[in-house]
């Protein structure tokens, strides 16, 4: 009997398919024509298939591939996917302990600044410790805002978090961490996650908007190296912002990561054509190997949503620190299990204008919040495939719409 091969899957789009080979980690795309073919061999012994010399050839290129086999009825896969949908797997939260912030950053997705005054308690912490603990949560990390401008009610949430979490982590821009912050953080194994932009101080500071914030952020690092403490940075490119070279073994900015999103006090001129090319969705997105790991998030739920939430000062729940159109509801009087919606978690490309007709869907990741709409079902805009012709727009083309657009 032929068959699809184990790890084997078949993706059908408006007009065109894919096949995604987790074998040899390979996308396939392929015309609705073939497609037929396919359907056509699979499930029927090849002694009772009647092929011309050119479908053939095709039968024996697909199964030198390793896409198709012959197999046992036992063993026999029919290359469709199974959708099963789940309830939530979280394995890290978001709790925002604070609005304020000692920098006002370009792009700043929450939009903090000195002017910010929510504030989360350190009783309402509590509370949401203990609902996350009962939930089976084992990672946290305090964002803000700037968490370090708590002081010791920021130490007093940590001493209790630790506890009951198996991983504590805490989002700094840096600027506040001295030695007193390294015993905390040494007591409790806390490990740190900060933002810096580049190499060259004025960049750095460029986009935080504070002076000697890059000094004092590299001061902060030294101390973290020196104590053993486990630290990481996390960059934003954005336009204007030169990263300049490595002169340090403090940091390594990787050029692969983030590119800034549509979030908060981002907008469409902190990106220039290069970045906006790097950024887009295009063939070759998908000539790079294939992952099932993704995979399997996608066809279950939404590969972020259903795995993390994020929670507020006032302690609305939300599915990402980025995503404020929509939210789960809100922790005053409630347990989480009440709280946690599974429509959230379930958002996947298959409910997607544009995405749900797509061969690519299953394989294509997605961040929701990185939108030019207020629709939290809009195609990704920086897509520049169309399901529906089956072709990939022009990308200089496409780039230079998106602009062309922004200044209207």
């Amino acid at each position: 009997m032929i068959s699809f091969n184990k790890n084997v899957f078949m993706c059908s789009g408006a007009v065109n398919s894919c096949i995604y080979d987790f074998n040899s980690n390979k996308l396939y795309h392929y015309q609705r024509l073939e497609e037929e073919f396919l359907s056509y061999v699979i499930g029927k012994d090849s002694s009772q298939l009647q092929l011309n010399e050119t479908e053939k050839t095709a039968l024996s290129f697909l199964m030198s591939c390793g896409i198709i086999t012959e197999t046992s009825e036992k063993e026999f896969n029919d290359g469709k996917i199974n959708i099963e949908k789940n309830n939530s797997d979280i394995t890290m939260v978001w709790i925002e302990v604070t609005t304020r912030c000692n920098l006002f950053c370009k792009h700043c997705y929450d939009e903090a600044s000195s002017k910010c005054t929510g504030e989360m308690s350190v009783e309402d912490f509590k509370y949401v410790a203990d609902e996350l603990y009962d939930y089976g949560v084992k990672n946290i990390q305090f964002i803000g805002g700037e968490p370090l401008v708590l002081g010791d009610k920021l130490k007093s949430m940590i001493d209790y978090a630790s506890k009951l979490f198996q991983g504590i982590e805490v989002f700094t821009n840096g600027t506040l961490i001295n030695q007193n912050w390294i015993d905390t953080f040494k007591q409790y194994d806390v490990k740190i996650a900060l933002s810096i932009y580049s190499y060259i101080p004025e960049m750095h500071d460029k986009v935080t908007g504070i002076p000697t914030s890059f000094s004092k952020t590299v001061h902060s690092i030294e101390l973290l190296k020196i104590n053993e403490i486990k630290y990481r940075t996390a960059t934003v490119y954005m336009d204007g912002v030169d990263t300049g070279n490595k002169n340090t073994d403090l940091f390594t900015i990787n050029p692969q990561k983030d590119i800034v999103r549509m979030i908060g006090r981002a907008n469409l001129k902190l990106l220039n054509p290069n970045l906006l090319k790097r950024k887009l969705i295009t063939r070759k997105s998908f000539e790079r190997p294939i992952n099932m790991k993704l995979f399997n998030k996608t066809i279950s739920g939404h590969n972020c949503f259903s795995h993390r939430l994020y929670i507020s000062y006032n302690l609305d729940v939300y599915p990402c620190v980025m995503e404020r159109r929509i939210k789960h509801g809100s922790l005053h009087n409630k347990h989480l299990e009440e709280v946690v919606k599974p429509k959230i978690f379930n958002i996947s490309k298959d409910h997607v204008e544009g995405c749900k007709d797509c061969e690519f869907r299953y394989c294509c990741f997605d961040c929701r919040p990185d939108s030019l709409s207020d629709d939290v079902y809009a195609k990704p805009w920086y897509c520049t495939y169309d399901p529906y012709i089956g072709e990939w727009l022009d990308e200089n083309s496409f780039i230079s719409q998106i602009l062309n657009d922004d200044k209207q």
